[in-house]
C-alpha cells in the first residue's frame, strides 16, 4: 500500500464495519499532528501547523481544553489549494 494509507488493522475493519472511517476520527493533538504531517513531508514546520491551527485552516474537535483532529482533515489541508489562504 502508499505510505499515505497504512495496511488496516483488526481495529480499523471493525469501525469500518460500524460505518466510521478511521482516519476521519479525530485522536491526534496538535503537536502528533506537527509529527504526522512531518512524517508525510519534510516541507511542514511547527509554525506553519500552528498557523493554520490558529486559523482554523485545519478543522479540530474540541475536547476537554485542547483540540484533537483527523488524519483526513490533516491530508485535506495539506492537499488544499494555496489560492484559498487569505
Amino acid at each position: 500500500m502508499s505510505r499515505y494509507r497504512p495496511e488496516p488493522t483488526a481495529s480499523d475493519e471493525v469501525i469500518a464495519q460500524v460505518g466510521y472511517d478511521p482516519h476521519s476520527i479525530p485522536e491526534m493533538d496538535e503537536v502528533e499532528l506537527y509529527e504526522y504531517l512531518r512524517g508525510i513531508t519534510t516541507h511542514i514546520s511547527r509554525s506553519v501547523v500552528r498557523r493554520a491551527v490558529q486559523h482554523r485552516k485545519i478543522r479540530g474537535v474540541r475536547k476537554g481544553r485542547k483540540f484533537l483532529f483527523s488524519k483526513r482533515a490533516a491530508i485535506d489541508w495539506l492537499m488544499s489549494s494555496d489560492d484559498e489562504e487569505s
